[in-house]
Formats: C-alpha cells, sequence, structure tokens
C-alpha cells in the first residue's frame, strides 16, 4: 500500500474515533451510498459500451473509410459515454439486481426476434393488441406453473409494454399527439362511406 494511503487510512481511522460510534456508522452509510452511485454508473458505462459493440461494427462501413478510424471513432463514443455516466452517477437510479436480471430477460427475448425488424415502424395500438394477447399467454403459463415459461412470457410482456412506452417517448412521426390520432378507428363516415 502506498505512503498516502497508509497515512490517509490512519486519519480516517482517527477521525472516526474521536467521532465514535454514531461517525462511523454515519461514515459506513456514506461510503455504500458512494459505492451505488459508483455501481450506478458502472451499470450505465457497460450498457453504453455493449451498445457501441453491438451497434458500432454494424455500421462501421458508414462511419469510417479505414480500420483505424473506426476505432479512433469507437474509442471516442465510449470516452465520450463513460465521461456522461461519470458526470450523472450523482443522480443516478440504482438498478435493482431483480431489475437488471429481468432487463436481460427482456432482452434475450428481443434478440431472438430481431429477425422481424423490430417495433419502430409498427402501430402503437398493434402493439398494445399484442400486449394484452401475451397478457393471456402469462396467464396460462401461470396456470401450468412452469418457472421458465413464466418468465419467458412475463419478458413479452413487459416488451410490448416497453414498445407501447418506446413509441410514447419518441414517436416515428412529428408529434405524440399527431402519431396517436393517425392510428385511431376512422370515426364514422372518415372512410369514404
Amino acid at each position: 500500500m502506498p505512503p498516502e494511503e497508509m497515512a490517509h487510512d490512519e486519519e480516517l481511522v482517527d477521525a472516526i474515533m474521536d467521532g465514535g460510534p454514531s461517525y462511523a456508522l454515519e461514515m459506513v452509510e456514506n461510503l455504500r451510498a458512494r459505492i451505488g452511485e459508483l455501481e450506478a454508473a458502472l451499470v450505465e458505462a457497460i450498457a453504453q459500451l455493449r451498445y457501441y459493440k453491438d451497434a458500432l461494427p454494424i455500421n462501421r462501413s458508414m462511419l469510417c473509410d479505414t480500420p483505424e478510424e473506426f476505432q479512433a471513432e469507437l474509442r471516442e463514443k465510449a470516452h465520450a459515454a463513460l465521461q456522461q455516466t461519470g458526470s450523472q452517477a450523482a443522480h443516478s437510479v440504482v438498478i435493482r439486481s431483480e431489475v437488471m436480471w429481468f432487463a436481460e430477460q427482456m432482452e434475450r427475448k428481443l434478440r431472438a426476434n430481431d429477425h422481424k425488424g423490430g417495433w419502430r415502424n409498427d402501430y402503437i395500438r398493434h402493439l398494445n393488441y399484442r400486449l394484452g394477447l401475451e397478457q393471456v399467454e402469462l396467464n396460462v403459463a401461470l396456470t401450468k406453473g412452469i418457472a421458465e415459461e413464466i418468465i419467458s412470457e412475463a419478458a413479452d410482456v413487459a416488451n410490448f409494454a416497453m414498445m407501447v412506452a418506446d413509441l410514447a417517448h419518441d414517436p416515428p412521426k412529428n408529434s405524440l399527439h399527431e402519431y396517436i390520432r393517425s392510428q385511431a378507428a376512422p370515426e364514422e363516415g372518415e372512410d369514404g362511406n
């Protein structure tokens, strides 16, 4: 251990001893909170890096003329993502391990269906309809009581809910209102009859 770290540790021990048990407990809680912030920042950084790892090589020819340019671009984007993540650590939400596990289940289901082309060009009402169908499938799985089927169907339900939320959050048309209105069932007389 470097001497400066040892000196810092000795100062910390002295401060804790002077402050007593309540101060020591406060220090531990502060350290736990900071560790939580760092864990959240790390999770976000990993997600950003996975995005760049998965998404950028696909578009490599569109981004750069040479592999060296591609690597430089990738490094720059990864560095920017890490910097942004680090600056947001104090404001980040610590993602629960259960949520991370379930997000992985959702991602597995999405990747298994990547060949279908995604949901960005789908109608929000159709996705909501599919959400209802997936809920029925989840109910059937719950009746069977087979954990793997329940998890799979729950991930399907969550994915369709995410798709609806994604189109509401980032509609492919000019505005959410126009987008939703354009998908509404035609009122009587609007269809030319």
